[in-house]
């Protein structure tokens, strides 16, 4: 636990609340001059740059009501629209991701994973994670991170979970998810006990034995594929006809 962190529990619930609404308002000035679908939506609703109190509930997270209008825009499968894509990405987020780059991409891509990790490498100096909703509506949430910011999400986690429940190191953990996801919690956990080293000094086990990528998510729910991505991924090589 980073020593902010520890000091924060300390904290009476009185000065806690003190200190988050200071950094709402913190985080709402940064992502609103950075941010152009942050500002766009709060321009919306009447929301400038400076806020006050009683107006808190008229905020949103920066990636909490903005990161499902690709479907809108191009449709559910980005990976055939790379460089749309990026450019959507580009507007939602509050890093900027250089355009020079956009030209590295291939033209289209055989599934959304291999998409994400494009972008993961072609920002891997960023230290970009992208992490998803679960996407079983057919359509994920994308929540895109840069270094400093998955560093700090995975101390906030394990800081949290240590709080909460005394689980510290040497504890044993089973996650109830897939080990392989882009799925939000299980990628945090994922992250954070191979950055900890946390099975140097207890196991740590994971229950569902398949990868949950975004693809295969949408394929087992039934929402929103393709024949041809569908095949793809359950590795038929040709489809079967019927007789």
């Amino acid at each position: 636990m980073t020593p902010e962190l520890e000091q924060f529990y300390q904290l009476t619930p009185s000065q806690r609340q003190t200190r988050l609404q200071a950094a709402i308002l913190r985080g709402h000035a940064y992502h609103y001059e950075r941010n152009a679908a942050y500002r766009l939506t709060l321009q919306g609703r009447g929301v400038s740059q400076q806020v006050a109190l009683e107006n808190f509930a008229h905020l949103l997270r920066p990636s909490a009501l903005t990161f499902k209008s690709y479907a809108e825009l191009m449709g559910p499968f980005p990976q055939e629209q790379p460089l749309r894509f990026l450019s959507w990405l580009n507007h939602q987020l509050s890093i900027p991701l250089p355009e020079e780059r956009w030209s590295r991409l291939r033209p289209r891509y055989r599934n959304l994973e291999g998409l994400l990790q494009a972008v993961e490498q072609l920002y891997a100096d960023l230290g970009i994670e992208i992490v998803t909703s679960s996407g079983t509506s057919g359509r994920a949430s994308f929540v895109v991170r840069n270094g400093l910011t998955v560093q700090l999400a995975l101390s906030a986690f394990f800081s949290g979970i240590a709080q909460a429940w005394d689980i510290r190191r040497g504890t044993a953990l089973v996650f109830m998810m897939p080990a392989e996801t882009r799925v939000a919690m299980a990628r945090t956990a994922r992250l954070g006990t191979n950055t900890l080293n946390w099975m140097d000094d207890a196991p740590v086990h994971y229950t569902i034995p398949f990868a949950a990528t975004p693809d295969m998510i949408r394929i087992r729910a039934g929402r929103t594929y393709h024949p041809g991505l569908e095949l793809s991924l359950i590795h038929i090589s040709e489809p079967t006809r019927p007789y």
